[in-house]
């Protein structure tokens, strides 16, 4: 029987490393808007939506959703004595 923390814990790093990601990208995505705006014209009207940020946040939920089904399908399926055997 696979304890309840280990599916804690897989939930918990999924979502760690989904708002981590999330931010770094929102981030580095603003920046580059704010830092080019300036340097080449044709760049000038672009700006970053609100609608565009939660767009990309659903879809960065879905992801994180996916990948922690089928990362917690592993967890399930597979015996604790064979994570400890040599």
């Amino acid at each position: 029987m696979i304890p309840n923390f280990a599916i804690g814990m897989v939930l918990l790093q999924a979502t760690v490393v989904g708002i981590i990601g999330y931010c770094l990208g929102i981030g580095m995505t603003a920046a580059f808007f704010e830092f080019t705006a300036d340097l080449n014209p044709n760049l000038r009207g672009l700006y970053l939506l609100p609608e565009i940020a939660a767009g990309t946040a659903a879809v960065v939920v879905l992801i994180v959703l996916l990948a922690s089904v089928m990362s917690l399908r592993k967890v399930l399926i597979l015996e604790p004595a064979v994570v400890f055997r040599g």
